[in-house]
This record gives structure tokens, sequence and C-alpha cells, in this order.
């Protein structure tokens, strides 16, 4: 009974084995981190993809499957499972070996590929797999997460697969624009071109980058699916299945709250009081929202090396969740401004900002090995009021130049240090 279903998970997963197919891997847009993945497939024997539900992590393995496929890989040297559905992994990996491989995982000689999509829901899953293929460089694992799992080995390589671009949801839509320079004059050339590119920000924007959202014509949809398709089941099905927390209703409440005061700096003793639960417990839920990329931090850098571990600055992970508690809210420039704020920091895998007194640097970037200020102020046109304390703020940190992220605006200003105010969609389309 128990090799009967085996069999039944295996040709239902494994379609490839008997059979051409069309998989929705070749029907969906390929990202760029895919080469990056595909890359390491071969080097690594351990593989680890995280990311937040709906981000595309199981279009990717599709899309690797395909490749493998495509190179003459043997079908029957590909192995997919979901650990989403309640499987005996053990049983299938046995059944793997003994029925289709007909020999020992530990043993093989040639390169086969196991991918498992979804392993939080299965705390024993490298232990399982490990003890079955044993050290055996010729078996590559390829593992997919919606929650970032403590104590893994170091030999599993993390590739992590955040919100799409700007440009990747640009080619989405057959839209490809020409390659921008982190350079003043290329900056200023392409600010003009393409400034008809920001009613396509403000529409990324509400989508948040999720691919899973991109197909939604109606705006009002947007809000409605992101609650219910993925923030409800990040909290109500993964984290309780994931963590075995009872009160998985808290992080609902810190989204909430979060995603109504973006970017603001976060008093965890503010939030036990008004929730009533110890601040441990208020800790511990947070720090599940970021495991489970619902929420990401800044930290108040004090000096090189050292941040402050009190007040961080908390983001919805995606804008679309922010959206999909307050889509009225979206209409003020202010709190655009905080959204754009986190999604850029994501994007620049920046882990840091500044603030003393009333000066703040709102994102510091750290390009090629030199740190770069980043001060984001959503308004059409700056005072020059509020670009002296800027620059008063930039002297604080010792820097020479800063970026200040505007609306619609292009210009350099020169005071003591030299300050390029641009648009959110410029930048980051100076990013791959």
């Amino acid at each position: 009974m128990v090799i009967e279903m085996a069999k039944s998970w295996s040709r239902t997963y494994n379609p490839h084995w008997e059979r051409d197919i069309i998989t929705e891997g070749k029907k969906r847009f390929k990202r760029n981190i895919f080469k990056e993945v595909r890359d390491q497939v071969d080097k690594e024997d351990w593989i680890i993809l995280y990311g937040p539900l709906g981000i595309g992590k199981t279009t990717i393995l599709a899309q690797v499957i395909d490749d493998l496929l495509d190179n003459n890989v043997d079908p029957k040297r590909i192995l997919y499972l979901s650990l989403e559905d309640d499987l005996k992994l053990a049983e299938e990996l046995e059944f793997y070996e003994k029925n289709v491989l007909r020999e020992s995982l530990k043993d093989t000689k040639k390169e086969t590929y196991i991918f498992l999509d979804e392993v939080q829901y299965n705390s024993e899953w490298y232990y399982i797999t490990d003890s079955i293929k044993g050290g055996n460089e010729k078996v590559h694992v390829i593992a997919t997460a919606s929650y970032v799992l403590d104590d893994l080995p170091s030999n599993i390589k993390k590739i992590f697969v955040k919100p799409l671009t700007f440009r990747e949801y640009l080619a989405i839509k057959k839209i490809y624009p020409k390659t921008v320079k982190f350079e003043v004059l290329d900056l200023r050339r392409k600010y003009v071109e393409y400034l008809h590119l920001s009613e396509e920000f403000d529409s990324y924007l509400l989508t948040g980058g999720i691919p899973s959202l991109m197909d939604v014509d109606d705006i009002n949809e947007i809000s409605k699916r992101a609650r219910n398709e993925i923030i409800n089941k990040i909290i109500y099905m993964l984290i309780p299945r994931a963590e075995k927390r009872k009160e998985p209703y808290l992080v609902e409440k810190i989204l909430k709250y979060i995603s109504y005061s973006v970017g603001s700096q976060t008093n965890y003793n503010h939030l036990s009081s008004m929730l009533g639960k110890d601040i441990r417990t208020i800790i511990n839920y947070f720090d599940i929202a970021i495991k489970s990329f619902l929420l990401y931090q800044l930290k108040n850098k004090i000096e090189r090396g050292r941040s402050s571990r009190k007040l961080p600055k908390t983001y919805p992970y995606s804008p679309a969740y922010a959206y999909a508690f307050y889509p009225e809210k979206f209409s003020a420039d202010e709190y655009i401004g905080k959204v754009i704020e986190g999604f850029i920091a994501l994007h620049l895998d920046a882990r840091f900002y500044w603030k003393k007194a009333n000066k703040e640097i709102s994102i510091i970037w750290e390009r090629d090995g030199v740190e770069i200020p980043i001060v984001v102020n959503y308004t059409k046109r700056l005072s020059r009021r509020e670009i002296k304390k800027i620059d008063t703020a930039l002297k604080k940190v010792e820097k020479d130049m800063g970026i200040i992220i505007a609306k619609d605006t292009f210009e350099i200003v020169k005071k003591e240090r030299e300050l390029w105010i641009m648009p959110p969609w410029l930048l980051l389309l100076t990013l791959s």
C-alpha cells in the first residue's frame, strides 16, 4: 500500500518520466535569477531557494527541469516532489531508487537531480534526504522554502528570490528600456527618455513585484487577491505548519500595524502594551513575520560595522501587502514615499538606515564597497530648506554625495556635497 501511494505521487509530479510535455515553466516569464540558479545546479549538491509565497520559486524549478531535459538529461534522473502535500519523503525517495533509478542514490555515478518544493513543511527533509543520498556529489538537491529555516548546514547554497525588479516587470509588459548607467550624464538623458515610465512604476508598486498578481487587470482586485491568496495563506496555513504557533493572528495584527505606519521606528514595548502581550512574545512573532517574508527591517547604524538593536525601521516585504490593508492610503505621497523607501531598500539589499536627533538618512546603500546615503522625500518639488537639511545630514555621516528620491524630478544640486535628485523608477532601472 505504501508503494502504491508513493507511485501515485511520483506519477503525478513527474509526467516527464513517461512522455514529452509542455510544462508551466515554459509558459512563464524567465526571471534574471534563473541564470544564477541554473549555473549553481551543476556546481552545488545542495541549494535552497528562499522567498515568499507567490514569488515564482516553483516556476524557477520547472524552468530548471525544462533546461535539464532540453540538454538531454535522462528524464528519470530528475525527481520533483512537493512537500506541501502530506507525503512521506523517505518512502518516496526509496521508491524512486528501487522503481525508477533501479540503483542507490549513494552509489550512482550519473548526475541526478532531486527537486523538493516547500521544504518548510517537513522539519526532517534535510536529514532524510542526506541519509539516502549520503555524500554523493553526483546527486544534486534543489529545494525551495517560503520560510527561512534555522540550523541548516553551511554546505547548503542559499539563494533569495525577491519580488520582480522594475525592469523585469516592464519586460513582462513587453517594454524594454536600455541599460541606465549610474552616472550623471546617462541618468539625465534616460530620465527625459523614459519619463513616461512613471505611470508604469505606479502600477508596478501596487502589485509589489509579485508575479502571481501580475495578471490582475482591476486594481481593486489586487488588494483582495494579495490578502486572500498570499497574506492569509502565509499567516494561517504556512506559519502554523512551519512554526506550530497557536496565535498566528498576532502576525496579522503586527503586519497590519506596520502597513499603517510604514517605515516608522518600531517600538516593541509600545506594541506589547497595545496588543496586551509579553514583549518576548511580540519579538518572537516579529521574527516569524520576517522569516516568512511578510516584513523587512533596516537597523540603525551607529558606526561602521555596528548597529543598534533598538528601534529598527520596519516595512511590509512587498508594497502589495500594504495595499492589501490600506489601498486608500496610496493616494497620499507621504505614505507612498515610505512604501517606496522599503521597496528600494529591499532591492538594494540594504541593511541600515541612520538617525540622530531630527537628522535621518533613509537608506545606506553599499554599492561596490562604497556607502551611498539615500534620503526618500517623495514630493514633486523639494524646498531649499529641505535640501539644506539633507545636506546637513550627509555632513553628519561624512559623505560627499547622496541621493534624494523625489517624485518625477531629476536635478543635480551642489551644496557642500553633491545631491542627485531622481525618481525611484530611474534608480531602480540602474539595477539589472
